[in-house]
């Protein structure tokens, strides 16, 4: 497998994430299944590297970001969500949005080394045989869910 390096994998997801329906799709997954944005896009450039990763190995790169982004990005998130709800009550909302989400993007980052750091101790499979998004979506939406009208597979057809 060729190296997936942090900046790769950043403008990766910068390009992916620019797309609408990527965006919509993420982020319903991230508000509703607590998916990790971040997880997703990597399933998915390993997708467009034809690399697949085992259970096991989702279940560990999920781990390794689970933490730090509950200590770190998700209650930068939750505040930037509670000053976006009361913004006509805040002078300098737009200054102090910008802030906010200048510093998530940093902690997004983060996110995004853990994760590299992370893969870079496994062993994956090249010449892909699964798709990483619908295992990744099968470890976070729950079996007794109602069938979704959205599905983490459907981003695959944004990959160039």
């Amino acid at each position: 497998m060729n190296t997936i390096t942090l900046s790769s994998f950043w403008r990766f997801s910068l390009t992916l994430y620019k797309n609408d329906l990527v965006q919509t799709t993420l982020l319903h997954f991230q508000n509703e299944y607590t998916a990790n944005v971040n997880l997703a896009l990597l399933c998915a450039m390993l997708n467009k590297h034809q690399v697949s990763l085992s259970k096991s190995q989702l279940i560990s790169l999920h781990q390794s970001i689970t933490d730090f982004s509950a200590q770190y990005t998700q209650p930068l998130r939750a505040l930037r969500q509670t000053y976006k709800n009361n913004k006509d009550e805040i002078q300098q909302y737009a200054q102090l949005r910008a802030k906010l989400l200048e510093a998530e993007l940093v902690l997004e980052q983060q996110e995004q080394a853990l994760l590299i750091s992370q893969l870079n101790k496994i062993n994956v499979v090249e010449k892909q045989q699964s798709d990483n998004l619908t295992l990744y979506q099968s470890l976070v939406v729950q079996p007794n869910k109602p069938s979704l009208a959205m599905k983490l597979s459907d981003l695959n057809q944004f990959l160039l």
